[in-house]
């Protein structure tokens, strides 16, 4: 099951959230990636950006397999990530709450 390659992290159980297992992280590439933005009504635009930091794949202690979902049967898999904010703000926001040091 195991390579000179496979990688490990620590993660809670999926099926027993008191209890922690071994993940095996899992290569992978990003295909696309569409990061969402708004604009307000001052012109200030602000964007999300996911950032994921590792995909991995649980390992059941009892079996020593990959975890399985119980409900559905079909193999966990665990993301780890987070949201940047980016704000970039107008030259009208800025004149009107202050943050231009002009």
């Amino acid at each position: 099951m195991t390579s000179n390659n496979d990688s490990y992290i620590i993660i809670r159980n999926p099926n027993n959230p008191n209890q922690h297992v071994r993940a095996k992280l899992l290569r992978h590439q990003k295909i696309r990636g569409e990061d969402h933005e708004y604009e307000l009504e001052d012109g200030t635009r602000i964007r999300l950006i996911l950032d994921v930091d590792n995909i991995s794949r649980p390992i059941d202690p009892e079996t020593n397999r990959p975890a399985i979902n119980p409900t559905t049967g079909e193999p966990v898999i665990n993301i780890s990530w987070g949201f940047r904010v980016m704000t970039v703000y107008s030259e009208r926001a800025l004149r009107e709450f202050g943050g231009s040091n002009r």
